[in-house]
């Protein structure tokens, strides 16, 4: 059932045309919602799930911080 409802998130997330980090939250605690899941997934949960292409799109996103260089 998680899998499905972080399936879901990353393909809604790609679907929008430009997403913001508030969308992404959003979109977590309905999704956490309408599957009646126990607790919100994580930003590394969905991460753990993106394929490689997905994630050139969506990990910006996704990430906690930026790391300073």
């Amino acid at each position: 059932m998680t899998d499905t409802a972080i399936r879901e998130i990353i393909d809604t997330l790609l679907s929008m045309p430009s997403p913001t980090r508030d969308d992404v939250n959003r979109l977590k605690i309905r999704t956490a919602g309408k599957y009646h899941l126990e607790k919100v997934p994580s930003s590394a949960d969905i991460i753990a799930q993106l394929t490689t292409e997905e994630s050139r799109v969506l990990l910006p996103l996704l990430k906690r911080k930026t790391t300073r260089t």
